[in-house]
């Protein structure tokens, strides 16, 4: 027996209620309250230390790497929808691809900023209005940051596939583990080896490696055992498939132009208050920190309704096209456009002279037979859905006739209306 992907007592395969959606959605919103934990407990550790030049200098960068790292958040929030889309419709070996093409794309995005960081982070820094003081402790921040990044990307797209699949209980247990492992070398690097604003940045870039290291065996969990045939079915064409590629290219145009419109305003508050000192340039990274934790939070259920939606929307397409070929739909609907009244006239009549027909006994049938055709001996009628077949061969020869001829429906039903 063939395991279905997200299926179990996380997937979203339940029935919608209230209680259901209640039930998928605090572990989203949990873990989304998370999720500016670490800018918070990197301003916290830093904080300690009473340097308020090292905060603003974090602030700063912090600035930078969200306007860096959330420009390519569709590999969380688009995958959710493909994902669902591919559970709802049956497609196993598309989930799976989306898992690996999401992956593998985040991965080489974090390779690049990582290798054009010599040249992103000056830029960068030369368009914010900062100290020189403040400027370099952020350059510090940034630098180590962006060793993350192949990590961060990476979790993003797990992330989404999980919450894709209604799996948001592993979701959290991953965010958790981000969170824990950050708090714990943040307080080392900074407070134990005295590392300043690098030890936040390391400690959260190898936070964010944990994180995908975790959230690749939540992934194997969610497979089952048989994750390594799943993965060894793949093809590149499967991965490289042009299609999906233009459905995820598409679901980044409208959230890239969203999301980047939101962060040049953060980015923008953020070089108000640089203009103003490193104060409050600090005061405002905290307050910032908040307002993302009450935003984050309000995600959680409309995220919980994207990917129900999403999953309903993949299984109505796919009954749709097993239902009937794409040519056979365009001509339906054409004819629907053109002749609705005939169409409908012609739908009731057929309808009545199906349920006529469905509810005749034996002997009402093998007359209406005999008397469309003495001759007939067998009879074949589709009322709809289902084929239904009578051999009245018998009936046939108990009245001394016989033949083989096969009688039309509508001889059939005309006869039947004729009693």
């Amino acid at each position: 027996m063939q395991r279905t992907v997200g299926s179990g007592s996380g997937s979203d395969m339940t029935r919608l209620t209230r209680r259901a959606v209640f039930a998928q959605a605090w572990p989203i919103t949990v873990g989304q309250a998370l999720v500016p934990m670490v800018g918070i407990v990197d301003a916290a550790v830093i904080g300690h230390t009473g340097d308020a030049t090292a905060l603003a200098g974090v602030a700063l960068g912090a600035t930078v790497i969200t306007l860096i790292f959330w420009t390519f958040s569709f590999l969380r929030m688009g995958v959710t929808g493909i994902t669902s889309q591919a559970q709802g419709a049956g497609d196993t070996i598309e989930v799976m691809a989306t898992l690996v093409r999401s992956v593998l794309l985040g991965g080489l995005i974090g390779l690049l900023l990582l290798a054009a960081s010599p040249l992103i982070v000056p830029f960068a820094f030369d368009i914010l209005s900062a100290s020189p003081a403040v400027a370099h402790t952020g350059k510090t921040f940034v630098h180590a940051r962006l060793f993350g990044a192949p990590g961060a990307l990476g979790f993003y797209a797990i992330n989404g596939w999980l919450l894709g699949l209604g799996r948001t209980r592993l979701a959290l247990g991953v965010q958790i583990v981000l969170n824990g492992v950050n708090i714990g070398l943040d307080l080392l690097f900074v407070w134990g080896f005295g590392l300043g604003a690098a030890g936040v940045g390391f400690g959260t870039a190898l936070a964010e490696w944990s994180a995908l290291l975790v959230g690749l065996l939540a992934c194997r969990r969610v497979l089952g055992p048989a994750w390594r045939e799943q993965l060894a079915g793949l093809t590149r064409c499967t991965l490289l498939a042009l299609a999906p590629m233009k459905r995820l290219i598409a679901v980044n145009t409208d959230i890239m132009i969203r999301t980047l419109a939101l962060l040049a305003l953060f980015t923008w508050f953020a070089n108000a208050g640089s203009r103003l000192g490193a104060v409050p340039l600090a005061a405002n990274h905290i307050l910032m920190q908040l307002v993302s934790v009450s935003a984050f939070m309000l995600d959680g259920f409309p995220d919980r309704r994207g990917a129900r939606g999403n999953r309903d929307r993949g299984r109505l397409r796919a009954r749709s096209q097993a239902r009937d070929p794409p040519h056979r739909r365009i001509l339906a609907g054409w004819r629907r456009a053109v002749f609705p009244a005939d169409l409908d006239h012609r739908r009731g009549v057929r309808r009545a002279h199906h349920a006529r027909w469905r509810d005749a006994g034996d002997g009402q049938r093998d007359a209406a037979l005999l008397r469309a055709d003495p001759d007939a001996g067998g009879a074949e009628l589709d009322s709809g859905r289902h084929l239904h077949r009578r051999d009245a061969r018998k009936s046939a020869e108990e009245r001394g006739r016989g033949g083989h001829a096969r009688l039309s429906r509508d001889r059939l039903e005309a006869a039947l209306v004729g009693q």
